[in-house]
């Protein structure tokens, strides 16, 4: 054990910030030497994170993100969007002719703080009165009023029962202002599908619009709602497995293999989305985002699901197109045996070794 930490002090020692930084990141410099860039933890893009590469510093003046709390492997893991893990070994590598063991690098990464409590139900959420005048259930194909969105939806791949199952909403005319609870203009949902977002016995949480004629932005949410504390759809879990995914067309496609999938609605997972699975019987997730586009997201996603459920797994979307996402696959000839196959046959355990080399 003190041969590992001696390897990880080393490491700390050794490190080049200004060549990291400068290779990393978009740098400012001060008169004084040090490098400025924007905080990697709290999102501040006006440079006040700032780099002393000669005492080893670094220090974020707008959160507590610095280097009396947190060493060169947070910074790294921070920067790169990967996890503190995956950063020692990665670091090891480069500054360390030997590295520790695995072993010893999962015991100092275990949270030492208390995490958050989360409930075995979940709490209440606001409800919306109804969906917003101007909008009209998707129940007939034949409507002229109505067949523009189900030829878009059809060219996406929805068979016309999941049209009706989704409870799609087509807002025909060019432009209908949607405004929040305090009468603020919040946007403009004109000739769009509309998706409701129910919560427990079946009452309106939200609801998702999405532009058919390539009009921005291309996704609009109904303002005042609490759709980042439930899920789609909100039925409980057939077994004890669930396919965690960002979208309502991702969940759909993952659906129709038989597996439970719930979209987040977003790139995150609450607290109170957790207590919902657990409160379905949830024991293992497979978190199924798509890895381009949310890979930091992701990393901090399953550093708090792998404190709630037994099981914890990823796809290691080996084989998979990265222009693609599941979602893609209603449409795509070949995609639905992909995203099958990538479900059955190629999850890793976020606890393995073999998680941490995907990572990297």
């Amino acid at each position: 054990m003190s041969s590992n930490i001696r390897i990880l002090r080393k490491v700390r020692e050794s490190f080049d910030y200004t060549d990291y930084i400068e290779a990393n990141c978009q740098v400012k410099y001060s008169g004084n030497g040090e490098l400025r860039i924007n905080c990697p933890d709290c999102g501040d893009q006006k440079f006040k994170f700032y780099i002393n590469d000669e005492k080893k510093y670094f220090n974020c003046f707008k959160c507590d993100f610095n280097s009396g709390s947190k060493d060169v492997f947070d910074l790294v893991a921070a920067i790169e969007g990967i996890s503190r893990a995956a950063s020692m070994m990665k670091l090891c590598r480069e500054y360390s002719e030997t590295a520790p063991s695995w072993q010893h690098i999962i015991e100092q990464c275990k949270v030492l703080e208390v995490e958050e409590e989360v409930p075995n139900t979940p709490t209440d959420l606001r409800y919306l009165r109804n969906m917003p005048a101007g909008t009209y259930p998707m129940e007939d194909p034949t409507d002229a009023t109505q067949a523009p969105f189900w030829a878009y939806l059809r060219d996406r791949g929805f068979t016309d029962q999941e049209v009706r199952d989704t409870k799609a909403h087509c807002v025909p005319a060019e432009s209908l202002k949607i405004h929040d609870r305090n009468r603020k203009m919040r946007g403009d949902v004109g000739h769009r599908i509309l998706f409701p977002v129910y919560g427990g016995d079946h009452k309106l949480v939200s609801w998702l619009g999405r532009s058919t004629d390539g009009r921005e932005p291309k996704y609009f949410n109904a303002p005042d709602s609490e759709a980042s504390r439930t899920l789609w759809p909100y039925v409980p879990c057939r077994g004890n497995r669930a396919v965690v995914v960002e979208g309502l067309i991702d969940a759909l496609a993952v659906r129709r293999h038989g597996l439970s999938s719930y979209a987040t609605l977003g790139k995150k997972i609450s607290y109170d989305q957790i207590a919902l699975l657990k409160s379905w019987n949830v024991t293992s997730v497979v978190l199924f985002w798509d890895k381009k586009d949310a890979k930091r997201e992701m990393v901090k996603a399953i550093d708090t699901l792998k404190t709630h459920f037994d099981e914890v797994l990823v796809p290691d979307f080996s084989g998979w197109p990265t222009d693609k996402d599941s979602g893609d696959t209603l449409s795509w000839e070949e995609g639905s045996l992909l995203l099958k196959d990538m479900l059955t046959n190629h999850l890793i355990d976020v606890n393995s070794m073999e998680f941490a080399t995907w990572q990297l």
